[in-house]
């Protein structure tokens, strides 16, 4: 598998990019996500859950953010489809964050129009959008 980065537009800021740790005091992430908004994060459920059941104790951190990637934000609730982890298709989870996150760090979802879109390279995320 080649990790060579192909050509067209790079992130510039992603201070919205989550890590899902097990614990506070956990250095090796589980996973990664996505900072929806203050205290909202998206991850994939099986990041965390371990035998059939939500992990306890989780924390999320932003480790490319400039002013907070040394701060931890514990993880008050996983929310899950119901149909997991019997139904492995909807591998998305949900985490609330028991504190907001300050600033203006989450992912800014663009919503251009289609033909907008033919012929050019574009990015779902305001953030990824060629500087």
């Amino acid at each position: 598998m080649s990790t060579r980065q192909g050509p067209g537009p790079r992130p510039g800021f992603a201070g919205w990019v989550a890590a899902v740790h097990a614990r506070a005091d956990d250095p090796v992430p589980l996973g990664s996500g996505v900072l929806l908004d203050a205290r909202r994060v998206l991850t994939a459920a099986h990041v965390v859950f371990a035998n059939g059941d939500a992990r306890t104790g989780l924390s999320a951190t932003l480790p490319m953010s400039d002013d907070l990637m040394s701060s931890r934000f514990a993880v008050e609730q996983v929310v899950v489809p119901a149909g997991w982890p019997h139904d492995k298709r909807q591998d998305a989870a949900v985490l609330i964050l028991r504190e907001a996150v300050p600033g203006d760090e989450a992912a800014r979802v663009r919503t251009p129009a289609a033909a907008s879109l033919v012929d050019e390279a574009w990015w779902a995320c305001e953030a990824l959008r060629a500087q």
